[in-house]
């Protein structure tokens, strides 16, 4: 019987299945290229109704590719005190210093008076599109719009600022 010898690697187009040593994918869109996060532990006492920066919630990335997604998590505890008898807490995510979504996690605490306070958790999930490959700085802010006292990442409680870059 002869054999004959079948020139596969001219006959294929597209991806190598899997079986044949391939990843069989046509595209990494979807997959997590890149994390980086971060945990902030100083305390931080907000008293204005206007955003400002807080405390070690800022963190850098630098995208592999201009249509890769960055994927903001974060989780900020939060001490409320003062205020009479409710406390609202706001937190919102930047790029630089562009506002990506005004007022994106906002949490109003009742019985804020009470001693010590209230404790409470505000949490940010958002997608973002930076279009860029250039190392690129997010951060969180904080503002309290109804008077009274936000103390972020207070005592033994801490915050933390986590970036994950999708390819796309």
């Amino acid at each position: 019987m002869a054999l004959s010898k079948i020139d596969v690697a001219n006959m294929l187009t597209g991806v190598t299945p899997v079986a044949n040593g391939g990843t069989a994918l046509t595209s990494m869109a979807g997959f997590v290229r890149q994390v980086v996060s971060v945990n902030g532990s100083t305390a931080d006492a907000k008293t204005a109704t206007s955003y400002a920066d807080i405390t070690g919630m800022s963190l850098a990335i630098t995208p592999t590719a201009s249509s890769s997604k960055i994927l903001i998590l974060a989780k900020v505890n939060v001490l409320a005190t003062g205020g009479g008898d409710d406390v609202g807490v706001r937190v919102q995510p930047l790029r630089g210093s562009t506002v990506l979504a005004a007022n994106y996690s906002e949490l109003y605490i009742s019985d804020a008076n009470e001693d010590p306070g209230t404790i409470g958790e505000l949490k940010i999930n958002y997608l973002d599109s930076p279009s860029t490959t250039s190392e690129t700085t997010y951060k969180l802010q904080g503002a309290v719009p109804s008077g009274g006292t936000a103390t972020f990442q207070f005592g033994s409680k801490f915050s933390t600022l986590t970036l994950m870059e999708i390819l796309g």
